[in-house]
Parts: structure tokens; sequence; C-alpha cells
């Protein structure tokens, strides 16, 4: 987990700090898993933050991950406290979610 600048060309909400990191999803099923449906979240001091989408942080990639592979992308937030943050990633519906609290 980094903090960043948002090029000029990237989509977010004015925020204190940006924030990004590497999600990996490895398939532990017998059947391929799409990682375009995973879901990820984080709050920041207390408030929900936004995602930032920006070169390099384009979400969860589209190709299936076959069993026993693993995949790797970078997400980026708007946050208002990068020493306080609270991330739920949730690879499906069918899933449940997992939580990281930490910050920088």
């Amino acid at each position: 987990m980094e903090e960043f600048v948002p090029t000029e060309f990237a989509a977010f909400e004015e925020a204190p700090a940006y924030v990004r990191f590497t999600v990996t999803i490895t398939n532990g099923t017998g059947q391929p898993f799409d990682p375009s449906t995973t879901f990820v979240t984080v709050s920041s001091g207390g408030a929900e933050a936004s995602a930032v989408f920006d070169e390099g942080l384009e979400g969860a990639p589209l190709t299936p991950v076959l069993p026993g592979e693993s995949v790797s992308w970078m997400e980026g937030f708007a946050v208002t406290d990068p020493a306080d943050l609270v991330c739920q990633v949730t690879p499906s519906f069918d899933h449940l979610g997992e939580l990281f609290v930490g910050g920088l």
C-alpha cells in the first residue's frame, strides 16, 4: 500500500490523500473464477472512501482465473486519513468478504 498522486486523466473525488494497493485473488475452487465480480470497498477516518480510476487502476481483470491460479491488480481510493483504513474485499456475491485493517 502506498500514497500516490492521481494523474490529470484520472476520475476521482477530491480528498486529503490517495492510496493504492494490490489485490490478489487465488482460485481455490475446481471451476474458473470471474475476477470482475470482485467488489472492493474502503473506509478511512470513519468515512466511506471513493474509488480512483487512473492509469494502472482500471479495476479487476475480465479473464477468468483457472483453478489453482492467481490474479493480481491495483485498486486506488481517495481517503480521509491514510493512517486509518478499513478495506473489504468480496470476491463475488457467493463469497464472504475479508476485512483488512491498517494504514500507512
